[in-house]
């Protein structure tokens, strides 16, 4: 059974294929879009006071996190990705396609679900309205990790997404949540300490003296103090 995230890029597939008027492509997009919705935690099944975010596989009641790096044997180490946190793109695309469809309110209701039960309130309840990482049960959401091969993208692209729904919603929440979100890629962060370097840096370095956090931009190349992905 395929991943949350692949039933997702498999729908986006279909989209594409549509484009070069390979056959029955958009019925596959939508049943494709069909298995997303069937993944979604509604209202009832609330995980910590959230909803309308995904289960990541149909036959397990946990839900995805925004990304996944990959555990064999209980060791990192597999590289699988999976760093575009809810990438609910192929269904707002849908939307725009085919607004007349029979499942269109369907879509556009899930999207609403995920955006007020989810997205919002989950980006609300940290100072840096950051997508947390994901919400683990009774623990609730998870906002802070390292930035471990590349997870920090997910801010880039969370912003993307939280552009594209405000475009449907018109809420002013979502475009304060994409600025935020891009702002902590740009230095606006909590910052990295010096035993952060000498911890868990494995291909950037830098002097900070003892006892403080300084900010950095995770462009490369980008501002005073850049460390990179």
């Amino acid at each position: 059974m395929p991943a949350h995230r692949d039933v997702l890029m498999m729908c986006r597939a279909s989209l594409e294929m549509k484009k070069l008027d390979f056959p029955n492509a958009d019925e596959l997009a939508i049943n494709f879009a069909k298995q997303v919705m069937t993944r979604q935690r509604k209202k009832e099944n609330a995980e910590s006071g959230f909803f309308g975010h995904f289960y990541e596989f149909a036959s397990m009641k946990h839900s995805e996190t925004s990304w996944i790096h990959g555990i064999v044997k209980n060791q990192f180490g597999v590289d699988i990705g999976g760093i575009y946190p809810n990438y609910l793109l192929p269904i707002i695309d849908l939307l725009k396609l085919y607004p007349s469809h029979k499942d269109a309110a369907v879509w556009r209701s899930s999207l609403e679900l995920f955006t007020f039960g989810y997205l919002i309130p989950a980006c609300e309840k940290n100072p840096f309205l950051l997508v947390p990482q994901g919400i683990f049960g009774n623990e609730g959401p998870v906002w802070f990790c390292g930035t471990f091969h590349g997870t920090n993208t997910i801010y880039g692209y969370i912003a993307a997404l939280a552009l594209e729904l405000f475009q449907i919603f018109n809420e002013p929440k979502l475009k304060e949540i994409a600025y935020a979100n891009l702002q902590w890629i740009a230095g606006l962060n909590g910052g990295i300490t010096a035993a952060n370097v000498k911890e868990g840096c494995v291909i950037y370095s830098v002097d900070i003296p003892e006892g403080v956090a300084l900010p950095a931009s995770m462009i490369c190349h980008i501002g005073k103090r850049w460390a990179g992905t």
